[in-house]
């Protein structure tokens, strides 16, 4: 109802401000309530849906309002994501799938838009946000044998999407050396994740 009688008469500043507002007062309102009471699954799902909410805002800042391109808007994503690292790190491990999930599903519609735009430059960017976003997860929840299956498992899945992006992307017309840098810097990660546990007791 308040869609339909109210939403189509609001300028889409307000409804930025609308959606923003609603997104950080519910994860807000829930985080307050969590840290009051840990046992609680009610105000745990709150605050879940709340920093779900605030990440598809950041994407319909991009996609439907326009308010920002794909490179802020993945800067953005990065500090979402660092901000659902600490809240993981602190407070529950819904946050640390919640943090992954997030992450994977930015490669994926990044690396699609990238393919349908031929847009190789962004797709390194796209790269070097996982490798960074993925290693600041992997470093800060690296206690146990289920964090490191859960980040396991949302990483590889995001090395297919990008792995199978830059192979759709290669021989177009741009420079290769770019190519050459989002593929090297992926394997080189590959290649980390792959030696890190000869060198890293308890994994």
């Amino acid at each position: 109802l308040f869609a339909k009688l109210i939403i189509p008469h609001l300028t889409d500043t307000i409804k930025l401000v609308l959606m923003y507002m609603v997104s950080i007062g519910i994860t807000t309102l829930g985080l307050i309530k969590f840290n009051k009471n840990r046992d609680s699954v009610l105000f745990l799902s709150i605050s879940a849906c709340g920093i779900g909410s605030l990440y598809i805002s950041l994407f319909l800042s991009n996609v439907y309002f326009n308010v920002y391109n794909e490179i802020v808007l993945y800067v953005l994503l990065f500090l979402w994501a660092v901000g659902v690292c600490v809240l993981s790190r602190l407070r529950s491990e819904v946050f640390h799938i919640i943090g992954q999930a997030g992450i994977l599903i930015s490669v994926f519609h990044g690396t699609q838009f990238c393919v349908q735009h031929s847009d190789l430059t962004k797709q390194l960017i796209i790269v070097i946000y996982f490798i960074v976003g993925s290693l600041i997860f992997y470093f800060t929840h690296n206690n146990s044998r289920k964090n490191f299956i859960i980040s396991s498992g949302f990483n590889i899945l995001s090395v297919i999407f990008l792995y199978s992006g830059l192979e759709n992307l290669e021989g177009g017309n741009y420079n290769q050396i770019t190519h050459n840098i989002a593929m090297l810097l992926l394997m080189g990660y590959i290649l980390f994740k792959l030696m890190l546990p000869l060198f890293w007791s308890g994994i």
